[in-house]
């Protein structure tokens, strides 16, 4: 008779020089059955990393969409920076203009108050003439110092610029000794 044995795994009896067990099939070698089981394993492993995989996949996902945003927002700000500094740069267009335009006016009322200059002396040639009668020399010095003030305020205002307007006082001076 043959040596009979239990099966490791179902606990059949069996033939002992037989290496697999009739009833369930398995291998009675345990090194085999180890290696058999290889497959199995690898395959929950790789499930395993293939979840994890996803997972930080999905984390990568959430923090790419979050700097989306967030670079989105940043490029608003930026759009609207930009869109302040337009109007920013045309106000002071505007206004540069608006400034030059004032200058000019000014200039030109400067220009026709220096014609105010020759009344002045218009007014002292009156008073040579009227200075045998002191209240007349009295107003028309007081007439002639007001016009003065009020000649040399409104070059300044037209000619802000100090070199500027001791030139153009020179060149007026000079044009009124040219002209007597």
């Amino acid at each position: 008779m043959k040596e009979m044995s239990t099966c490791r795994y179902c606990g059949h009896w069996m033939p002992k020089e037989k290496g697999i067990c009739s009833t369930c099939g398995r291998n009675q070698n345990k090194l085999f059955n180890f290696f058999s089981q290889v497959p199995g394993v690898i395959s929950v492993i790789m499930m395993m990393a293939t979840i994890v995989g996803v997972v930080i996949a999905f984390q990568q996902k959430e923090e790419a969409q979050k700097e989306r945003i967030a670079a989105s927002q940043a490029l608003e700000k930026a759009q609207i920076a930009r869109d302040q500094a337009q109007i920013a740069a045309t106000d002071a267009k505007d206004a540069l203009h608006e400034v030059q335009e004032l200058q000019k006016v000014l200039r030109q009322y400067a220009l026709s108050s220096a014609s105010m200059f020759y009344l002045q002396n218009a007014a002292n040639a009156a008073n040579v003439v009227s200075s045998n009668n002191p209240k007349i020399l009295k107003m028309t010095d007081k007439a002639i110092d007001e016009l003065s003030k009020e000649i040399n305020a409104i070059i300044s205002l037209a000619i802000p610029d100090q070199k500027e307007r001791e030139q153009f006082g020179k060149n007026l001076k000079n044009k009124v000794e040219l002209e007597q």
